[in-house]
């Protein structure tokens, strides 16, 4: 298994300890009598319980990821980070967290114009050259390599034909999120109610439904909504959500607000 793959499992895992912690994940466990002990991680549905029965309850999870114009150049840059950090761990046995900023070149003034510009497309959206930014990253990490200690924070200016990153990095886990880490600082606008989105993303699943039910007795649906950290930022109105009628064919379909940890049955 590849570190993406590893690190993909190792977040759903994650998401489904917190989700369980809820009062609505204990009551998702006492209405499937589910012996919580019984978790394990499987391919489609992601993950399987056993109730006291000794029947199969699967969980699906995915994330409600809604695109806006700095997704990409956010997703990428910590796919980026990762792969940087993987190598570093694998020749160098060290874990380090890293951040990641980019210049604005963008002038501000007290122009309409730039005003305007600067609150309705905050961020970065483009990457000039993935290849080259990687590169220099991984040479950038490995000059300082003999200072990745812990207290000792590393940081580095990249150059990408014109365009200037820098990247902080240290041997200690983000304290924000409790384990090694790659932060991109790249503000988005936040996509108020989107429920076509949501509603997609159950679709994707729907399909997909068929071969879960081959594995477990019932299958319910965790839908993730991820903090802005991964390049997406959405929020929902409850009342909303009650109102509308999403077609799923899980028997639960349970949407889950990583940051502040909200449970909404949809």
């Amino acid at each position: 298994m590849n570190n993406k793959n590893i690190n993909k499992d190792n977040n759903e895992k994650q998401y489904v300890l917190n989700f369980l912690k809820t009062t609505q994940g204990k009551d998702w466990v006492k209405r499937n009598s589910i012996d919580i002990n019984s978790m394990i991680k499987t391919e489609g549905p992601d993950f399987v319980f056993e109730n006291l029965d000794g029947s199969k309850i699967g969980l699906e999870v995915t994330k409600l990821i809604v695109p806006c114009e700095n997704t990409f150049a956010t997703q990428t840059l910590i796919s980026i980070g990762n792969q940087v950090r993987a190598f570093i761990k694998k020749k160098y046995n060290i874990d380090i967290s890293v951040i990641i900023d980019k210049y604005d070149k963008r002038i501000w003034s007290g122009k309409k114009s730039d005003f305007l510009d600067a609150a309705y497309h905050p961020g970065f959206k483009k990457i000039l050259s993935i290849k080259q930014f990687k590169d220099s990253f991984i040479k950038a990490m490995e000059r300082n390599v003999h200072l990745f200690k812990p207290g000792n924070i590393i940081q580095e200016s990249i150059d990408v034909n014109g365009d200037l990153f820098k990247i902080t990095a240290e041997a200690w886990i983000n304290p924000f999120v409790g384990q090694y880490d790659t932060h991109v600082n790249n503000v988005q606008l936040c996509i108020e109610n989107p429920i076509t989105e949501l509603q997609d993303e159950i679709n994707k699943k729907n399909r997909k439904y068929a071969s879960y039910k081959e594995k477990c007795k019932q299958c319910t649906l965790l839908i993730i909504i991820p903090d802005c950290r991964e390049g997406s930022s959405c929020s929902f109105n409850r009342l909303l959500l009650k109102m509308h009628h999403f077609k799923s064919k899980f028997k639960y379909t349970i949407l889950f607000d990583s940051k502040s940890q909200e449970v909404i049955y949809i």
